[in-house]
């Protein structure tokens, strides 16, 4: 759990085997605490280019993706 300034004040990072149990646990997460969160936004990691400071081989394949 991050606290930033800017746009949001707080950014949680999370990893799931699919984007579907995050959605799940943001809905729940959302109606408990709906008093104090204003807004949420679930970002997904397409192609990550580095991994704890070890750049990604595969980065050639990121092309496909645009």
């Amino acid at each position: 759990m991050f606290y930033g300034s800017g746009v949001y004040n707080w950014m949680i990072i999370v990893n799931a085997r699919n984007i579907n149990l995050i959605k799940n646990a943001v809905e729940v997460f959302y109606h408990r605490l709906r008093d104090l969160i204003t807004d949420v936004k679930i970002l997904e990691v397409l192609f990550p280019l580095e991994i704890n400071g070890i750049e990604n081989p595969n980065t050639e394949k990121i092309n496909e993706f645009f």
